[in-house]
């Protein structure tokens, strides 16, 4: 078998079975291979909590020889609300009677979660911890258009300053939460445009009424959705 492990709270320490010690405190991911022998062990007054991912020698075996699983025993990815809400989004959707969901489907979701740890951790590795809190950010800013998000409720979820956060996206984006979201947000709707309605897309965006959105539209493109649509129409027709 093969875990994965997320320490959420507390702190303790990773043996391998090459004799090398890790620190294991908030935010770090172990993981434990099949064959190999590792122990783990923990401070109990510091309230340790984790949770973990387990698989079968077969998966793990298909998802190690296509380069998925990381082979590092200990890394370091930070903590976050965010973090914990993959977790939580992962642990529901595998509760779904089998009947429910494929096996093909269930992979698909541990690699999209163990992937989205993998990229947490490199990006500390490599750029430090602010990239990865954008990334976190960013994440979060993409997301279902029709609820509300606005910038200081992100930096809350994310464990970080607004004004902070604010600095550095602007640093790594160019442009701030905000721009972004609604730079995302018309990107979607020039999708969207493709095959629902000026209505539809706006009710789908989270506006107010479609006005509101045709004015946004028009005011982010330098078209309006109607000049978009007959654009789609006109290449579509051109095509055939």
């Amino acid at each position: 078998m093969y875990a994965v492990n997320f320490v959420l709270r507390g702190v303790g320490t990773y043996h391998d079975d090459q004799g090398k010690s890790y620190p294991l405190v908030p935010g770090t991911l172990y993981q434990r291979f099949p064959n190999r022998t590792d122990l783990v062990e923990v401070d109990p007054a510091s309230d340790f909590a984790e949770f973990w991912v387990v698989i079968d020698g077969e998966i793990y075996e298909n998802l190690h020889g296509l380069g998925i699983i990381s082979p590092s025993s200990v890394l370091d990815t930070g903590i976050n609300q965010r973090v914990v809400e993959d977790y939580v989004m992962f642990r529901d959707a595998c509760r779904f009677p089998t009947q429910k969901i494929s096996h093909h489907r269930l992979v698909g979701k541990v690699v999209d979660f163990l992937s989205n740890l993998y990229e947490r951790s490199q990006l500390k590795a490599s750029e430090g911890y602010w990239p990865s809190v954008v990334h976190d950010a960013a994440r979060l800013l993409e997301e279902n258009f029709k609820v509300p998000c606005h910038s200081p409720d992100v930096a809350r979820k994310l464990g970080v300053s607004h004004t902070s956060l604010r600095r550095a996206f602007r640093e790594h984006f160019g442009i701030s939460p905000g721009d972004y979201r609604l730079r995302k947000s018309i990107d979607a709707a020039c999708q969207l445009l493709t095959y629902h309605s000026i209505k539809e897309t706006s009710d789908l965006l989270g506006y107010c009424d479609p006005f509101a959105f045709s004015v946004q539209f028009k005011k982010q493109t330098g078209t309006s959705p109607s000049d978009f649509r007959q654009g789609l129409r006109q290449r579509v027709g051109s095509q055939h």
